[in-house]
């Protein structure tokens, strides 16, 4: 088993290069799965995005995410609302189904709550690093 399977991805801030930061870990180590909180998000509006919009969610276009950003938003909040873990606990759920010794890298983890709930799961193997954008 590797020292580390578990890197979670944090920000002070939206687009500060999180996935983009993930993207280079994983050409570093193509094995890795990656994970996001959104990935999961975007899946359960999957279904109302299409009906109502007649988009594909995961294929969206700059423009076109800028209108679902905000049910998006409302969405994910609500449902941490009901239970701060929710997104958490579907990723930490579905990660049991993979070998032991997969690495994954979760590319939103953005609350203290989050990355407790890992940190108490993966113990030292789990680490997080933190992305700051400079406003140069």
């Amino acid at each position: 088993m590797s020292d580390i399977n578990v890197i979670g991805v944090c920000s002070d801030r939206p687009q500060s290069g999180k996935d983009t930061f993930t993207n280079l870990l994983r050409a570093k180590i193509p094995n890795a799965i990656h994970k996001a909180f959104a990935t999961e998000l975007k899946k359960d509006l999957f279904d109302f995005i299409r009906q109502k919009y007649g988009w594909n969610s995961f294929m969206l276009t700059p423009g076109q995410k800028e209108i679902v950003r905000d049910l998006w938003i409302g969405y994910g909040k609500s449902r941490k609302k009901q239970d701060p873990l929710y997104w958490a606990k579907i990723v930490s759920n579905e990660m049991l189904s993979y070998d032991k010794d997969t690495i994954f890298i979760i590319s939103d983890v953005r609350y203290i709550e989050e990355y407790q709930h890992f940190k108490d799961i993966y113990s030292n193997s789990f680490i997080l690093v933190e992305i700051h954008k400079s406003d140069a």
